[in-house]
């Protein structure tokens, strides 16, 4: 894969978002807000830290980790449309979200890092139609050996649809658009064949419902659909249907896949023991409810981050996404969209991504002296060893 991505890397457009500055309000340390007690286990949450601020959108924040250490925070900074461009802004932390550096404009926004083993990061998300039988988009690329993000024009495509995939501009009637039905989302996961897996959702042709999808490739550019996890016939409840998803491979090897139905109600869960080839009946979980994300600690534990109403943070700490402990982060009252991210930073502590948003999804107005931003809280799990 990296052999390619450097070639792909020499067709798109550097932008300058390398340079980094030390933000002015730099902290000693990270600052203990509260502590969670939970049977076997102790959870400290810190003060929330601020990212980023804007009198404009500012908000459905994305978190990874690059592979010279730094965190890339990723916001998008446009109206909650659709639209045939998907800009954002990203910042940037060396210090493990303690601080961060100022904001700067990309040239597209991305939910979904494909991470591959040597550090190259792959960062789609908007598809256009292909020709007939394929859909795909220009991304920004994450060189291992560069500070730089990339824009890169050509596309990366997925193909091998087993049903044409609708769009937007059918699904709207809105002929201007010239956006694929289904778009990349949540988290992609190495397979065991050397491959990447990854995770879209949109609508298929005919369909009523969103469809949850995974895709798999071997470079990163080219995908090729590998099975359904939930379709729009799935009989968990939820207007939307089966979308915004998380994946992760749990420390007993099976890959598991929390996606989301509609605003306000549970997550679906989904469990495959087939590197992704097929998965179990959905079933619901007692967490809720938009655009979860997922990470496993190297003891095993799992951690789930999202929300609407409010934010939480879900801890499983068995490994095997079946109960869940809740630490709340923003009440039920809270103006945000409660899209998250959650990343562990070392073997105790995890970090937490979410935004507020006073004006929920209306615009700031001119004469207000609100902002919308976005912040980093930080968890950190203390249990007996095992």
């Amino acid at each position: 894969m990296m052999r390619c991505a450097r070639r792909f890397a020499l067709l798109g457009v550097p932008f300058a978002v390398s340079a980094f500055l030390t933000s002015a309000r730099a902290a000693a340390e990270w600052q203990p807000a509260r502590t969670v007690q939970f049977e076997g286990m102790t959870v400290t949450v810190s003060e929330p830290v601020r990212v980023a601020e804007s009198k404009g959108y500012l908000w459905f924040p994305t978190l990874l980790r690059l592979h010279d250490g730094r965190l890339l925070a990723i916001m998008s900074e446009k109206a909650d449309v659709h639209t045939n461009e998907q800009t954002g802004a990203v910042a940037w932390s060396e210090d493990d979200g303690l601080t961060w550096g100022e904001l700067r404009k990309v040239p597209i926004y991305s939910e979904c890092p494909v991470h591959a083993p040597d550090g190259d990061i792959l960062l789609p998300n908007y598809l256009f139609p292909q020709g007939e039988s394929a859909i795909g988009a220009p991304y920004l690329f994450a060189p291992r050996d560069k500070p730089d993000l990339v824009y890169v024009k050509e596309p990366l495509t997925v193909g091998g649809w087993p049903r044409p995939p609708a769009r937007w501009a059918d699904i709207l009637g809105r002929p201007d658009l010239n956006v694929a039905g289904f778009l990349f989302n949540g988290q992609s996961v190495p397979l065991k064949d050397g491959r990447f897996l990854a995770t879209l959702y949109g609508f298929f042709q005919g369909d009523k419902r969103y469809s949850l999808v995974t895709v798999a490739s071997r470079d990163g550019r080219k995908w090729d659909f590998h099975s359904t996890v939930a379709g729009a016939d799935c009989k968990l409840p939820g207007a939307e249907g089966p979308c915004e998803a998380a994946l992760a491979r749990l420390q007993d090897g099976r890959l598991m896949c929390v996606f989301r139905l509609d605003s306000n109600v549970p997550y679906g869960r989904s469990y495959s023991s087939d590197d992704g080839a097929t998965w179990t009946e959905p079933q619901a979980i007692a967490a809720r409810s938009v655009q979860p994300s997922l990470a496993v600690m190297p003891d095993g534990l799992v951690a789930l981050s999202g929300g609407r109403p409010g934010v939480s943070v879900w801890l499983n700490p068995k490994g095997d996404g079946a109960q869940w402990q809740p630490v709340e982060l923003l009440a039920d009252d809270a103006k945000t969209s409660a899209y998250t991210e959650i990343i562990p930073l070392d073997e105790r502590n995890l970090l937490c991504v979410y935004d507020r948003i006073p004006h929920g999804w209306s615009a700031i107005p001119v004469d207000s002296k609100d902002i919308n931003s976005i912040w980093v809280v930080r968890l950190t799990i203390d249990r007996p060893a095992r």
